[in-house]
């Protein structure tokens, strides 16, 4: 009896176990349920309410608007010789006198017809052979091809400006030099041809 007693009360304590186990396995396997059924319904709740646009469809929202526009106003863009950044047009930025410029005197035309940046007034060239040219937003001298040359826009061809001969150039002033000797030698010998023949004229009627 002993035996068969001690046999049952080891099966009773394994089933005992045995039943422990399965209520520890069925808790767990609950547990993994219970977080399933949460995962699922964040998805299904919360995941499918997301915004599935492109970029550009996106909505903004009025705290994400009003704080961007803290930061850019139309009242406090920087603007352009006046002219505001957000027009949608081109901005013309204006210059200031160019630095010192060289031009060949076969292409002198050039500065009656300037391209694209327009001169301003303070701009000054070198023309070849003449001497330094400076540009004034006036017309009041006659172009004489040497010493003046008239701006004219190249659109409209109206005048809007001169560039003057300020510095000869030593070449310049070498053939006005010769120029003036010349005219000198020329006066020279013209009243020697004229005292001649006035001495001539003389001799004779006396």
């Amino acid at each position: 009896m002993s035996l068969e007693t001690d046999a049952l009360d080891a099966a009773a304590l394994a089933a005992t176990n045995q039943t422990i186990a399965a209520n520890a396995l069925k808790d767990a396997i609950d547990l993994i349920k219970a977080a399933y059924a949460a995962t699922k319904n964040t998805v299904d709740t919360e995941l499918n309410n997301v915004d599935n646009t492109s970029d550009a469809d996106k909505p903004i929202s009025a705290t994400s608007l009003a704080e961007f526009l803290t930061y850019v106003k139309t009242s406090t863009l920087a603007t352009i010789n006046g002219q505001a950044l957000n027009t949608g047009q081109n901005l013309l930025i204006a210059s200031s006198p160019t630095s010192l410029t060289s031009e060949l005197y076969d292409n002198r035309n050039t500065l009656r017809y300037p391209i694209q940046p327009q001169p301003i007034a303070g701009d000054a060239l070198i023309l070849e052979y003449v001497g330094l040219f400076q540009f004034y937003e006036n017309v009041d001298e006659p172009d004489d091809d040497e010493t003046c040359f008239t701006a004219n826009d190249a659109d409209t061809g109206v005048p809007y400006g001169q560039w003057l001969l300020r510095v000869p150039s030593y070449e310049w002033t070498e053939a006005h030099e010769k120029i003036e000797f010349r005219a000198l030698e020329e006066w020279r010998d013209d009243m020697e041809t004229s005292m001649q023949l006035l001495l001539a004229d003389y001799n004779a009627h006396h």
